[in-house]
């Protein structure tokens, strides 16, 4: 007879979950319809699911046409809108994953267990024996690269070349192969479908490749400015790490001679996501000999690459994934002077209206509580007064909503909002917001003062090549067919080159596909601490989440 997890059911009980009720339509039946709150229910081989609904009886019964092992399941009722349940969720699944329970999340876990659409390509029983020798499975597989039209070999060629007449292009791409070959499930089968490599992507004046799964970066190469290396940053799973390696979570950790280990870079990918910064690309075969760097990027790949397949497809260069299969004796490179092949970004990038990006890997702890709270509460009431009709608070509150959820988490540490900022916008105009997260600004709106309150101009900075990737269309497109919109790339250090900033009149457009590349940027920036959390108005915050409601 089918008994439940002793473990399971003492870390539902710490959590507020209700007792165990074995799941039958005569159980499911007992629930009040239209009860708010969570639930968690237990598969027959002991795996679990964390959820939220409005509905949490039709909810559960809706799991049965996906997951027809459910034996268990339980409740925690509890009142807040969907937005405040997924905060709940978020803590409660990373919480589930410290403790070693083994979840089917897709959303906010690491490791997705139960079917996956990668299992049509890699069978779970080969995922296991990958995983135990990653390099001599991808050694033994004999698949043939994917076939590619003429118009999408085109449309890479001159990114490739550009790459080819870079002095190091032989060990960027050696770098990207020794990834390849260590860390990603049979990369030929799974080349272009759950991985893409892009060259150049978006045009970035920093990154020479990034590699991306599902939707997001796993590894790339980019040149920090003023400065002669190549450095690589690799996304690995820090559960692997050996544990005398690891830190605190806002801690570096020095791994091996020019090898250090990071904090989380991606709160979308799981409470174990650690970044590992690779000096330069010369040092890449020297990092993954490190103990245990090899086995927890492939962990991480597997994971993310179970979750569904890469959402940029359009911007894969086949010729650089066809490349790294090849020696670098048989490689027809003809190098050229690096300033030719490659536009730098500058240290001191500035912004729009003067305000410097900077990047730091540490950052002082400054709490939210730096600025005086009774000078931020007057200058929320100047903001309101500016913003008599309250669009920019509701623009505010919707930007937060979509581009960083679970806000109240971090705020003040990892990013702020700063209200009626002292950042130089020009005579007769001021900032009215500005949003930082880690070290760079996301967003802002201007407004002209005198008169007030008139011509107010929105600014958002996101990832290029996400906003390529998900629109589908190239920057000279999306200007062409947004003409009141401005498109601008900085470079900006943070963003390791993808960037691009989006300003428009606000209200004067309603469909730019800004949403979505907004929070590409943000997830990958909210893991650094924010130099200007310190400036956070936890009153303006408030007020536009109030606007949600």
């Amino acid at each position: 007879m089918w008994c439940g997890d002793a473990r399971l059911a003492r870390w539902s009980t710490d959590n507020g979950f209700g007792a165990e009720r074995r799941y039958s339509r005569d159980r499911l039946d007992e629930l009040t319809p239209k009860t708010n709150g969570l639930y968690i229910f237990e598969a027959e081989n002991h795996e679990a699911y964390i959820g939220i609904s409005t509905d949490l009886r039709a909810r559960l019964a809706q799991h049965s046409r996906l997951h027809g092992d459910i034996r268990a399941f339980r409740v925690r009722e509890m009142a807040g809108t969907p937005m405040e349940l997924r905060t709940v969720e978020r803590k409660l699944v990373h919480d589930a994953q410290k403790n070693g329970l083994i979840l089917r999340n897709r959303e906010h876990a690491m490791t997705l267990t139960g079917e996956s659409v990668f299992d049509d390509v890699m069978a779970p029983a080969e995922q296991s024996a990958w995983l135990r020798d990653p390099s001599g499975v991808n050694a033994a597989d004999l698949s043939s690269p994917p076939p590619y039209d003429s118009n999408h070999l085109a449309a890479h060629a001159s990114s490739f070349a550009r790459l080819q007449q870079h002095p190091r292009s032989s060990e960027v791409i050696d770098a990207v192969g020794a990834y390849l070959r260590a860390c990603v499930p049979v990369p030929v089968r799974t080349e272009g479908t759950f991985w893409t490599i892009s060259c150049y992507p978006g045009s970035s004046r920093a990154r020479l490749t990034c590699i991306s799964m599902a939707m997001l970066e796993t590894f790339y190469v980019w040149s920090p400015p003023d400065e002669d290396r190549l450095e690589i940053r690799l996304f690995v799973d820090g559960s692997r790490i050996p544990k005398s390696r690891l830190t605190l979570d806002g801690a570096w950790r020095k791994l091996g001679q020019g090898v250090k280990l990071g904090p989380r870079a991606h709160k979308s990918a799981g409470v174990h996501e650690r970044v590992i910064v690779i000096n330069d690309v010369s040092t890449m075969s020297a990092a993954l000999d490190i103990a245990g760097v090899a086995d927890a990027a492939a962990h991480h790949a597997l994971a993310v690459m179970r979750k569904r397949q890469s959402g940029y497809k359009i911007s894969h260069c086949p010729q650089l994934a066809a490349a790294v299969s090849v020696s670098a004796d048989h490689r027809d490179i003809s190098p050229v002077p690096a300033q030719a092949a490659v536009e730098r970004a500058t240290a001191g990038v500035t912004l729009d209206d003067e305000l410097e990006d900077t990047v730091a890997d540490v950052v002082p702890n400054v709490g939210a509580d730096a600025v005086d709270s009774s000078q931020q509460q007057t200058k929320v009431d100047k903001f309101l007064r500016l913003d008599s009709d309250g669009t920019v608070l509701r623009w505010l509150g919707a930007f937060i909503e979509s581009a960083v959820p679970d806000s109240f988490t971090d705020a003040g540490v990892n990013w702020g909002v700063t209200c009626l900022p002292s950042t130089k916008s020009g005579p007769g105009s001021q900032r009215l917001f500005t949003v930082n997260v880690g070290a760079m600004e996301v967003a802002y709106v201007r407004a002209v003062t005198k008169p007030a309150g008139e011509n107010q101009t929105v600014t958002v900075v996101v990832s290029r090549s996400a906003l390529e990737a998900d629109s589908g269309l190239s920057i000279d497109e999306l200007a062409r067919k947004y003409p009141s919109v401005s498109f601008t790339t900085h470079g900006y250090v943070a963003a390791a080159g993808d960037d691009i900033s989006l300003s428009w009149p606000l209200g004067g457009v309603d469909d730019v596909p800004w949403r979505f590349a907004s929070g590409v940027l943000v997830d990958a920036l909210r893991g650094s601490r924010s130099p200007y959390g310190r400036y956070h108005s936890p009153a303006l915050h408030k007020a536009s989440y109030e606007t949600l409601a």
